[in-house]
């Protein structure tokens, strides 16, 4: 059984997949850190994972399947960014819209695919990739900072 905040972590959870924002549902006066250094303590609880799949599992059952899994969002948005422009023809899931027109040199074709940087920026904030991420440091000395290793 879970806490009336570890129920609205699960279910804030289920919906958005961002774990620091449902625990800052949760627990509304957690400070950012404490929200990014807890929820993934409260992820790892079998309680709350079960709750998450449930949830999820009955939302998938009311849609019927009209509802994308996570993975099969990820994965549409990650085929977009991978495939090719010039792989891409009408019958790609990948196509947004084709267009047919008739010119006096005869007839052509144009496929619309979904645009690779939207694409990417939606994985990005999904991910966290696009989000800053801010270091507490204290002490005395000198200091050292390497990004990208």
């Amino acid at each position: 059984m879970l806490t009336g905040p570890q129920q609205i972590f699960a279910e804030a959870y289920a919906l958005e997949a961002n774990a620091s924002a449902a625990y800052a549902k949760a627990y509304p006066k957690a400070k950012a850190n404490s929200c990014r250094s807890q929820a993934p303590l409260l992820l790892a609880k079998p309680a709350i994972k079960a709750e998450i799949a449930r949830i999820r599992a009955a939302a998938q059952e009311r849609a019927g399947g009209a509802v994308l899994t996570l993975e099969e969002a990820l994965t549409f948005l990650s085929d977009v960014v991978r495939t090719p422009v010039g792989k891409v023809d009408e019958t790609s899931p990948l196509a947004q819209e084709v267009v047919y027109d008739e010119g006096p040199n005869g007839s052509s074709k144009k496929v619309k695919m979904v645009g690779k940087s939207d694409a990417m920026k939606q994985l990005a904030d999904y991910l966290g990739w696009s989000k800053a991420k801010q270091i507490e440091m204290s002490g005395t000395g000198p200091v050292t900072i390497t990004i990208g290793a």
